[in-house]
């Protein structure tokens, strides 16, 4: 059996105290916080667009799509640019922490959990880390972002 059928690369972010991961295979950077110009009447998700080398990329706030509150942009405050079939978006996030392999053995999803963008839930030693499903959390929490 392969290597990437028994692990998966993740990379580790935090909203306040929680850990999220997505697949790195969906990661196109992860770049410090600067300058968004926002755009009217947008979805409330939406904060804006960046000019990320030569492109305009949507900015979601991740924070208040999954906790409700809007995020407070700090030093240690990253997008996280990330591509879904020819989507491309970047994610407000409070800090980007790891990349990490995460053995596909450890990721549960308790039936408790009911929510369509949450894949999994890994448990690493002391941590727990929520698996996001991006594509559909773009498609069911964020809806449609064009701009």
């Amino acid at each position: 059996m392969s290597k990437a059928a028994v692990s998966q690369k993740e990379v580790i972010f935090r909203i306040n105290q929680e850990e999220y991961g997505i697949s790195v295979t969906e990661v196109v950077s992860i770049e410090k916080a600067h300058d968004i110009t926002t755009v009217p009447r947008q979805n409330p998700f939406l904060l804006g667009v960046i000019h990320l080398r030569g492109s305009v990329i949507p900015v979601v706030d991740l924070h208040h799509a999954l906790q409700g509150t809007p995020a407070r942009i700090t030093d240690s405050t990253r997008y996280i640019i990330v591509s879904v079939g020819d989507e491309v978006v970047g994610f407000v996030v409070d800090a980007a922490t790891d990349i990490i392999d995460v053995p596909q053995s450890i990721i549960q999803k308790p039936a408790v959990v009911r929510s369509d963008f949450i894949y999994g839930i890994a448990k690493l030693d002391q941590r727990m880390i929520v698996l996001l499903d991006i594509p559909r959390l773009m498609s069911g929490i964020i809806g449609d972002i064009s701009v």
